[in-house]
C-alpha cells in the first residue's frame, strides 16, 4: 500500500513490473495515468463544501494556500476550489495564492502576502490544516484576528485542528476508512484466482468527506 503520489519514474517502473503490479494499491495520493488501483478522499468535493460554507457566510474575496507544486492533492483541491467558486461567478485572484507546501511554516509565511494584498481577502482556503494553523499564527503576528479579520478553512481535520486558536473549521478526511478500504482492496487482489481475468487495474474507491465547522470562520463583516 503506497501513500506517496510523487514517486520518481524509476520507482514507478519497478512497481509496474508484472510480478509486483498486482500487489500494489495507492491510498490517499495516487499517480495519475499509472493505472494502479487507488483509494482516495473526495478532494474536489471537500473544497466544494468549504467554498459553499464561506460563500454562505458572505465571503467573496477568497485566497488560497496551495500544497507542493505537482502534488496530486494540491491540484485536486485547487481545481475543486476553482470550480466551486466559478459557480458563484467568483475566482481566486493570482495575487491571493501562496503556500507551496503543506507545512505550518508555509502557512505562517503566507500571512504576509495576504495582509499586504491591495484588496485583502476576507477568507482563505488552505490545502492542509497545517497551512491553516500556520496562517492563523502569522496573521496574529500582524495583529489580525481569526475570524474577526479573516476566516480560515483547513483540510484534513488533523488531531490538532480542534485545539488551534481558534479551533479550526476544516474538511475532514475519514483516514480510518481510507486505510480499511485500501487493505480490503489489497486482500481482494491477493485472493484473486491467478488464472482468472485480472481485476480492473485502474479501480478507484472514493471516500466521502465532511465539513467540520468550528470557530475559525464567521460571517463577513462590512
Amino acid at each position: 500500500i503506497c501513500l506517496d503520489g510523487s514517486l520518481d519514474a524509476a520507482s514507478v517502473a519497478d512497481l509496474q513490473k508484472p510480478d509486483i503490479r498486482p500487489r500494489v494499491v495507492f491510498a490517499c495520493e495516487w499517480i495519475e495515468g499509472a493505472g494502479f488501483p487507488s483509494v482516495r478522499s473526495d478532494n474536489k468535493g471537500g473544497m466544494d463544501l468549504a467554498v459553499e460554507h464561506l460563500v454562505g457566510l458572505g465571503h467573496r474575496r477568497i485566497g488560497f494556500l496551495a500544497g507542493p507544486p505537482g502534488n496530486i492533492l494540491t491540484q485536486e483541491r485547487f481545481d475543486g476550489a476553482q470550480a466551486a467558486l466559478a459557480r458563484h461567478g467568483l475566482r481566486i485572484d493570482p495575487d491571493l495564492i501562496d503556500g507551496h507546501d503543506f507545512s505550518l511554516e508555509a502557512g505562517q509565511r503566507a500571512a504576509a502576502r495576504m495582509v499586504a494584498a491591495a484588496d485583502r481577502p476576507t477568507a482563505v482556503l488552505c490545502s492542509s490544516d497545517q497551512l491553516a494553523i500556520g496562517l492563523i499564527s502569522g496573521l496574529a503576528g500582524f495583529g489580525l484576528s481569526v475570524p474577526g479579520d479573516m476566516s480560515v478553512v483547513g483540510f484534513d481535520d488533523i488531531a490538532y485542528a480542534p485545539f488551534s486558536l481558534p479551533p479550526l473549521t476544516t474538511v475532514r478526511q475519514d483516514r480510518v476508512k481510507l486505510g480499511q478500504t485500501a487493505a480490503e482492496m489489497m486482500l481482494d487482489h491477493l485472493a484473486a484466482d491467478p488464472l482468472a481475468p485480472p481485476q480492473a487495474p485502474d479501480r478507484v474507491a472514493h471516500i466521502p468527506v465532511s465539513l467540520i465547522e468550528r470557530a475559525s470562520t464567521a460571517r463577513r463583516v462590512g
